[in-house]
């Protein structure tokens, strides 16, 4: 299969995007450690899937904006900043 035979033209940055994402998981896990960079993990998925879905990216069926998918974004958010702050005390 040829490259410009690939449809849609997104799913050839998959590969690049993979790699990243493994290199600021690590770096993540080295700076901040493990158990607050694994719920910005978290998070960041809740707030890429929710566009996502908002949005009608990839494909995807758009919904309406809802503020009880806003309010469990921002609750886990909150949740790791109480991490961060348990952290530092």
């Amino acid at each position: 299969m040829l490259l410009k035979e690939v449809t849609p033209r997104y799913m050839l940055a998959g590969g690049i995007l993979g790699a990243g994402i493994t290199v600021t998981v690590i770096l993540g896990m080295k700076w901040i450690g493990p158990a607050q960079s694994t719920v910005f993990i978290v998070v960041a998925q809740m707030v890429f899937s929710w566009m996502a879905e908002k949005f009608g990216w990839f494909g995807v069926e758009k919904t309406p904006f809802s503020w009880l998918q806003l309010g469990g974004i921002l609750l886990a958010a909150g949740g790791l900043i109480m991490i961060r702050m348990a952290g530092e005390s």
